[in-house]
């Protein structure tokens, strides 16, 4: 993990770097449970990207990042679980 907080693997920018079958986390305004989906497309620029996601409650929408946002890398999933 990064100092900053963001899980990433190295070399790949906190968003730009983002590829298909990682996993996005967004924080809900308000203060709700953070959102999770699965990266199944990643549209637009490296300097740009946005993201057709897969989300953990079924839906599927193409997603802007904004502010806190953060990719984690479809490997760290599976290493967070025991045995994994």
């Amino acid at each position: 993990m990064s100092g900053d907080g963001d899980l990433r693997t190295a070399g790949r920018s906190r968003l730009g770097g983002a590829q298909t079958g990682d996993w996005l986390e967004v924080h809900q305004i308000g203060g709700g449970p953070v959102r999770r989906g699965r990266i199944e497309e990643v549209l637009g620029e490296p300097e740009h990207p946005h993201f057709r996601v897969r989300w953990s409650e079924a839906s599927e929408t193409l997603h802007y990042p904004a502010e806190g946002d953060r990719v984690v890398p479809r490997n760290a999933i599976l290493e967070d679980r025991p045995g994994g």
